[in-house]
């Protein structure tokens, strides 16, 4: 109910704001307020969407102002960005650079001011963590710090009674679990019944099987529930939607990319001998091989002396040049050409080397699965992981993606890289 009240606040000073802005523009106000009228549904819209989109109606959670006033900046731009889109597109009255200047402050200055506030009054999510193994332990920690700035983060071992009395003492406010303490049903149903009882909340941290079944998916054989687990990649409409969404970025991505080419060029022909771009056979869509295209970022012949190899953080074979087209991604471009192609989607799971599939098939139990849906130059694994994630760990988000796969899933993706390439993090 809170929330829905809230919605209905942003509606209202979104409407007024922008009147006032168009007012205090000036002299063209007459033609200005025309214009405005013709796409003020679209303004709301894209508003209260772009709120949700980056969690701004997520008020349960206490945030850091960096973090509340980091997202605001990603909302407002993104609506703003729409708006101008969609202007151009009904061939609309262009409304003034003043007012999407105004507009853009205003809002950031209100979002992130009434977000602190409601932020202000709640505490820190106080996370515990059970588990048995502390490498496992400082791996969750990391990856939660990340995401929840200023969180309480500690850790116990499977005892019934420790954790029941931090719940009864309220220093926990949520309890993540590791696979291998959950299966111990009889401990995680005496804890689950307390912890509802005090309003703790209860999750799992997924192992390779339990992101294979992330979706649920309940079928039934003569009245039997059951549960399928059956996965055969995405349907028909789903490839076809998802295929036209890939054309539609690639295409303006990759005529833009043209000119910028020669310039990427001068500068990787100048810190290293070798050609401009390092074609390297992958493994794509139900095992398909292709040549996956980039810009090359290290030595030439990088592999002559140590043979297939994967990149480490530090390693000695990335160029000076090569190491800030990694830092922003920018090496990744050429890919788009292999979406046009078709060998590639836009968001997918990452195309990994005959040498190295193999590996993993042996190693990773349900690898196969990620070839079900096509190669991406972008996904859920490097969004939340980056170059060096471990394969283990990227494998999961690829089964998470694939059994929720969604247009809106795509976008979100799409966006979160965007944002993530310049605060130069892995994707």
């Amino acid at each position: 109910m809170f929330r829905f009240l809230f919605l209905i606040i942003d509606v209202l000073f979104f409407m007024i704001s922008g009147y006032a802005i168009l007012e205090y523009s000036g002299r063209f106000f007459a033609e200005n307020l025309l214009a405005f009228k013709k796409i003020w549904y679209f303004f709301i819209f894209y508003k209260v969407f772009f709120l949700y989109f980056y969690d701004l109606y997520d008020l349960e959670k206490k945030h850091d102002l960096f973090f509340i006033l980091f997202k605001s900046v990603q909302s407002s731009l993104s609506s703003v960005l729409m708006i101008v889109f969609t202007t151009y597109y009904l061939r609309n009255h262009a409304l003034p650079r003043s007012f999407i200047i105004y507009v853009s402050v205003l809002d950031i200055l209100y979002i992130s001011i009434t977000r602190y506030l409601i932020s202000s009054r709640i505490r820190f999510s106080r996370l515990l963590i059970v588990s048995d193994d502390q490498e496992e332990f400082e791996f969750l920690k990391k990856e939660l710090s990340m995401f929840n700035p200023g969180a309480e983060i500690s850790r116990e071992k499977k005892d019934y009674t420790k954790i029941k009395e931090k719940i009864k003492n309220k220093t926990v406010s949520e309890i993540i679990f590791t696979s291998g303490v959950f299966e111990d049903f009889n401990f995680v149903v005496r804890l689950l019944w307390y912890a509802s009882r005090n309003n703790v909340k209860l999750v799992l941290f997924p192992d390779i099987p339990d992101s294979f079944v992330a979706k649920i998916d309940f079928a039934d054989i003569n009245g039997l529930p059951l549960i399928n687990i059956g996965r055969n990649g995405l349907k028909l409409w789903q490839r076809m939607i998802k295929r036209c969404f890939d054309i539609v970025v690639a295409l303006p991505v990759s005529i833009i990319l043209l000119p910028i080419i020669p310039i990427i060029a001068f500068f990787i022909k100048y810190s290293s001998e070798g050609p401009t771009f390092y074609k390297q056979e992958r493994i794509g869509y139900k095992g398909k091989k292709f040549n996956l295209i980039k810009f090359r970022t290290m030595i030439n012949n990088a592999e002559a002396d140590t043979g297939p190899k994967l990149a480490d953080i530090d390693d000695k074979r990335i160029t000076k040049v090569g190491k800030f087209l990694r830092k922003y991604r920018i090496d990744e471009l050429p890919q788009f050409f292999n979406v046009l192609i078709g060998n590639m989607s836009i968001v997918g799971p990452r195309p990994e080397r005959e040498i190295f599939v193999k590996k993993y098939y042996t190693q990773l139990p349900g690898y196969f699965i990620r070839t079900l849906v096509k190669p991406g130059i972008t996904g859920l694994a490097q969004i939340f992981g980056g170059y060096y994630t471990k394969p283990t760990e990227k494998l999961k988000f690829d089964f998470i993606y694939s059994n929720n796969y969604s247009v809106f899933l795509d976008l979100k993706v799409l966006v979160l890289t965007f944002f993530q390439m310049f605060r130069a993090k892995g994707v």
